[in-house]
């Protein structure tokens, strides 16, 4: 489970939402009103129905590096081993 939620209000760009989920490598993004309550989620699905809104080539390639960016895997501190006696 996340320790940050990222999320998106409502009155955002379909590319601000695609980017903050590019960053946050999800491919589900809530989206909260004023009150931080819940009005609803975004996924990459709605984003690829969406794109067309972009253009083909644009949504297209919109699409494509949501994709790449969320089946990254995080990046992880390394965990130091205990040295052994």
């Amino acid at each position: 489970m996340a320790r940050h939620v990222h999320t998106r209000r409502p009155d955002d760009s379909l590319a601000r939402v695609a980017t903050s989920m590019a960053d946050a490598q999800v491919r589900r993004l809530p989206v909260v009103d004023a009150g931080h309550r819940l009005v609803g989620i975004v996924s990459l699905a709605d984003i690829a129905r969406s794109a067309q809104i972009l253009g083909q080539r644009e949504g297209a390639e919109l699409v494509l590096q949501l994709l790449r960016a969320a089946s990254q895997r995080p990046h992880v501190a390394a965990v130091q081993q205990p040295a052994a006696e």
